[in-house]
């Protein structure tokens, strides 16, 4: 990458694709898929081929430009677009097609492979493709209108997806710091002591302390181990008001983070009691705690 794409790229606000796919701007949300989420590559075993399929469930034919940017996470979770040195992973990615039309209601396969020319120091190594739509002569433009007045403009979404790679052991470690919480939201502050990148996955589960004892507790936890069908077949007789999954953005190696868990329709200020139970990718997690409202943590 040269300095003047560098600077081009990081002039622009990036989103980062950790569970599904993040869409810049939002006229064809939902109407364009991509699948995996992202990819995990051994290159003690690099000559494979790897695939994207990208679906096209818009209207319209869609026309897309592929690219590659080395890239890190700040202390916002955000990413940031770097300067690629010589063992940046982006300089050793094969792909074909770089540009691709679908049709609407059709997919496409977008393969790459890694090929290093020179020898890769051990540990994890990233990368994000980029899935940029291009304008098109069959686009119809969409209007919106205010005072009387008629304005054409036109949003075009761009795609991003992470590929790691990874170069002898590797190890997915880390463990919690702290755990808040703030009228919307969950944080959890997690601390990777491994040399890949972790992901916080699992179950949580909210209680007004005046409402929660310990014997709801392990019901929850006990019912967490069933399985879908067992789950279907025994729901919990008293339910938490506020449960989920846990879904975040992944840890660098060494990285210490606040990881942010929507809680959907916010909760009212006051004290509660969390009941949590998950991975850190390689490592268990399980907290019980009582917790009040506070500020977001930043």
């Amino acid at each position: 990458m040269t300095i003047r794409r560098f600077l081009a790229l990081s002039g622009i606000a990036f989103c980062f694709f950790c569970y599904s796919a993040l869409l810049f701007g939002n006229t064809l949300k939902g109407q364009v898929g991509i699948s995996p989420q992202n990819f995990i590559v051994d290159l003690d075993s690099p000559s494979k081929v790897h695939a994207y399929r990208l679906m096209n469930m818009g209207q319209s034919p869609v026309r897309i430009k592929v690219d590659l940017m080395s890239f890190e996470l700040n202390e916002n979770n955000r990413v940031v677009p770097t300067v690629p040195t010589e063992a940046s992973l982006e300089n050793w990615i094969i792909v074909n097609p770089l540009e691709l039309t679908i049709p609407p209601g059709d997919s496409q396969v977008v393969r790459f492979s890694i090929r290093p020319a020179i020898e890769l120091p051990d540990g994890e190594h990233r990368a994000a493709i980029i899935f940029q739509q291009l304008p098109t002569t069959e686009e119809e433009l969409p209007s919106a209108s205010s005072g009387g007045a008629s304005m054409v403009f036109k949003s075009l979404f761009r795609l991003q997806s992470a590929i790691y790679a990874t170069v002898g052991h590797i190890e997915r470690t880390g463990y919690h710091h702290d755990v808040r919480l703030s009228e919307d939201s969950l944080w959890v502050q997690v601390e990777n002591t491994g040399n890949g990148h972790i992901r916080l996955s699992g179950d949580w589960a909210l209680w007004p302390s005046s409402q929660y004892n310990a014997t709801q507790g392990n019901q929850w936890l006990n019912w967490l181990e069933l399985t879908n069908s067992e789950r279907q077949a025994n729901p919990l007789t008293s339910p938490p008001e506020h449960h989920g999954r846990l879904s975040a953005n992944p840890v660098m190696p060494y990285a210490k983070r606040w990881l942010r868990i929507p809680i959907p329709g916010g909760i009212q200020p006051g004290r509660y009691h969390l009941e949590l139970k998950g991975q850190l990718s390689d490592s268990p997690i399980q907290l019980s705690a009582p917790l009040h409202v506070g500020p977001a943590v930043r």
